[in-house]
């Protein structure tokens, strides 16, 4: 925990600053962000945040509809060692 409120690799590390993540933001060193930790020390409750998270998704899938967008292309799937599409994915979720 303490490395991701590091100034080495963060400025301002006790700050909420979501665009630090952004795309465009300056890059961090490789592995400063690990949100879990990682290694015999690896936080508990890894797996029951993503399970959570897998639960949650099929909750949405289940309630929702995914469309793609009116005026975006349908997504071209690109296989590599696994299946992505080839440009980022845009998808419209409405209640079902």
């Amino acid at each position: 925990m303490r490395m991701q409120h590091d100034a080495r690799w963060f400025a301002d590390p006790s700050a909420f600053k979501p665009e630090r993540f952004a795309r465009d933001a300056v890059p961090t060193q490789r592995g400063a962000w690990s949100p879990f930790g990682m290694g015999p020390r690896v936080c508990l409750g890894q797996h029951l945040a993503m399970t959570e998270m897998t639960v949650i998704a099929a909750m949405l899938l289940q309630r929702c509809t995914l469309a793609v967008p009116d005026g975006m292309a349908a997504p071209r799937p690109v296989l590599n060692v696994t299946l992505r599409p080839q440009a980022p994915l845009h998808l419209a979720l409405a209640p079902a």
